[in-house]
């Protein structure tokens, strides 16, 4: 009998950290790297200038959910590199009000559902594999906003503990 209830008991524990582990799991920002801080376009067609004006040329646009590493921020204005090309000249300048800057992200664990908004009957975009990787916008703990092919979805979260 002492054994029945021993495993009934482990079972449950299992199952318990299971469901918890099933859950999307939300990485703290990284910080500064040796180069700068890691961002995310939110904009399509972003346009990364010459200088830190917007009068000046514009040398490329990047697009929404697009990388990018931050040399340098003054005011409204950051410094930027391309992901993949750290090693290389800077990119030009863009606008901070069109990036997500030193996000969070958050993985799935599972496969799981991108909401329009933060209700389990609304209109879902896809289900998406398990770990996947979003830059997260807000979080409440129930719900995570993420950046999602250049606009937010709303992922569940389960319960908040």
């Amino acid at each position: 009998m002492k054994r029945i209830i021993s495993l009934t008991l482990a079972l449950a524990l299992v199952l318990a950290l299971g469901v918890a582990l099933a859950q999307p799991q939300i990485f703290a920002p990284e910080g500064e790297g040796q180069i700068g801080l890691g961002a995310i376009v939110l904009q399509n067609d972003m346009p990364v200038y010459e200088k830190a004006d917007e009068a000046s040329k514009t040398v490329m646009t990047l697009p929404a959910g697009r990388h990018i590493i931050l040399m340098d921020i003054e005011e409204d204005w950051a410094k930027c590199v391309l992901s993949d090309d750290v090693d290389g000249a800077p990119a030009g300048y863009v606008k901070t009000n069109t990036l997500l800057i030193n996000p969070a992200y958050l993985m799935t664990q599972e496969a799981t559902t991108l909401y329009a908004w933060n209700d389990l009957n609304a209109f879902t975009f896809e289900t998406v594999d398990e770990y996947t990787l979003f830059p997260v916008m807000f979080s409440d703990g129930e719900w995570a906003v993420v950046s999602y092919n250049g606009a937010s979805a709303w992922i569940y979260m389960g319960a908040a503990e």
